[in-house]
């Protein structure tokens, strides 16, 4: 995801405001290792 934390941080207090009182200290929302190359690495993981 390129837009960072334009996008990210406004994600991270809204999904905070829906999960339980007691979770919300354990919940984190990150960017993917993987990048813009998961979807391949999964189609290559879906043939072999």
């Amino acid at each position: 995801m390129k837009s960072g934390d334009i996008i990210l941080q406004p994600l991270k207090e809204k999904v905070k405001e829906f999960v339980y009182p007691s979770l919300r200290d354990s919940i984190q929302i990150e960017r993917a290792a993987l990048d813009q190359k998961a979807g391949l690495i999964g189609a290559g993981l879906l043939v072999r």
